[in-house]
């Protein structure tokens, strides 16, 4: 199999870009967890895997914990509301993805993966910096900057959250505090500094305080983050605004793709920079070019330096052949660096989509009859012809899973599913949602 032209490269016209518009996220992961939840070990192990993978100025975890004694406060017990979270573990990335439960694939770290996987490369409009932090005051001190020419912000609120490490052997990441504050911004190149002084309890450990500074948008939607943890001394990242993992072209004709920007922002280092093509057709050959207009070999290893501070735009130029699908890596590396690997997937137009991240669309849960209940329920379902089978989960007050059944779909556009209370439970309010679902939970009302 060849991945290399020996004779051309290819060069298309495209429009140049002089500087990026947006800069590489931080993404935050928010874990809701208590100290009498029988899955959160699983959650734990399966975030830890994940955490080892990315450095503070590429994930941030931390974790929540609901009546759970002294790692509880009524300010964290209204993060769970806001999310409308009423069974643990759950975890949320970037206000966008949730997913909920433990299991194997939680515990190995694949589910998380997959999860992250759509935000690591991932753009935002806003740079944010942490300006100062104090643990034994507890002034924490940010600034947000605005990156993107056209995006107007009004009214934004930027959130502070006060964490503490190794409060207890199974308690760690603990949240101890939330604050935000609103801001305008518009306009790249202006900045705002937002500032917040925690109340420090003397039973917590200042050295084992630390502190994150997150935007999120009324959809939950979360722009970007920074904390007061150290970064590397060696930090390359590459960011792009579009979608790295469905990107579709025609047979027989080359392919450019939009620009991605290689950003240092660390020391300066000397990286070699190549395409490593896992599986593709024969007839694909593999280059890139820089915004510049210098096209290159995507199979042979190439210098670039970057000085501390700098960034460079590059973008595929793939010269496409026969029909298929093609799963390659940008990998960038340095002694310093190590290797860093930016995944693809490229197909034609006439091969249906292999992206394992997509999920079919999930059944939409309606409302209960009858509701109050004595005895019996039924739940209405609304399918999709791509609806997959579902758990159905049902929580009490504390936020407790006390009961799950099995919806398995039968491609009826309108269906429905029965519930009875199981003996052990008491009259009162209820909750039911599909698992790993964004929906809303519905309330029930069981009145034996």
């Amino acid at each position: 199999m060849k991945y290399y032209l020996s004779i051309l490269i290819v060069l298309l016209a495209s429009s140049l870009m002089a500087n990026p518009e947006y800069y590489p996220m931080t993404s935050i992961v928010e874990g809701f967890s208590s100290n009498w939840c029988v899955n959160c070990p699983d959650s734990y192990a399966g975030m830890n895997i994940l955490d080892a993978t990315a450095h503070n100025g590429e994930l941030l975890y931390m974790r929540y914990y609901t009546t759970s004694g002294d790692l509880s406060s009524p300010v964290i017990e209204q993060r769970f509301e806001h999310y409308q979270v009423f069974g643990v573990p759950a975890v949320i990335f970037n206000g966008k993805i949730r997913i909920e439960g433990g299991g194997e694939d939680v515990v190995n770290g694949s589910t998380y993966h997959n999860a992250y996987s759509l935000f690591r490369h991932a753009s935002s409009p806003l740079k944010m910096s942490m300006n100062s932090w104090n643990a034994s005051t507890g002034a924490a001190s940010v600034n947000i900057e605005m990156v993107s020419p056209t995006l107007q912000l009004s009214d934004e609120k930027v959130y502070f959250l006060l964490i503490e490490n190794d409060v207890a052997e199974e308690a760690t990441r603990v949240v101890r505090d939330i604050a935000y504050g609103a801001f305008d911004l518009s306009g790249a190149g202006t900045s705002v500094t937002k500032q917040h002084t925690f109340t420090i309890n003397p039973a917590w450990n200042p050295a084992n305080l630390w502190v994150v500074a997150f935007v999120q948008q009324a959809n939950n939607v979360v722009l970007q983050s920074t904390s007061s943890l150290s970064l590397p001394a060696y930090n390359f990242r590459v960011a792009m605004d579009w979608n790295q993992f469905n990107l579709v072209t025609t047979p027989n004709n080359p392919y450019t793709g939009p620009a991605m920007w290689f950003y240092n922002l660390g020391l300066s280092d000397d990286y070699q920079m190549q395409i490593v093509v896992d599986s593709a057709p024969d007839d694909w050959y593999f280059n890139y070019c820089d915004e510049e207009g210098l096209c290159l070999p995507g199979s042979v290893p190439m210098p670039l330096s970057l000085a501390a501070g700098t960034n460079k735009g590059y973008h595929l130029n793939i010269l496409v052949g026969s029909s298929g699908t093609a799963h390659f890596r940008f990998r960038i590396s340095s002694p310093n660096l190590g290797t860093y690997d930016v995944p693809f997937r490229l197909r034609t137009n006439d091969v249906a989509a292999d992206d394992p991240i997509q999920t079919p669309l999930a059944p939409v849960l309606g409302s209960a009859y009858p509701n109050p209940f004595t005895a019996q329920t039924t739940i209405e379902i609304q399918n999709t012809k791509k609806s997959e089978d579902m758990w159905i989960d049902f929580y009490n007050l504390r936020g407790q899973r006390v009961d799950s059944i099995f919806y398995r779909n039968n491609n009826q556009e309108l269906s429905s599913i029965s519930w009875t209370p199981k003996p052990e439970l008491s009259r009162g309010i209820y909750y039911y949602r599909l698992r790993n679902s964004e929906q809303k939970p519905k309330r029930l009302i069981y009145i034996p």
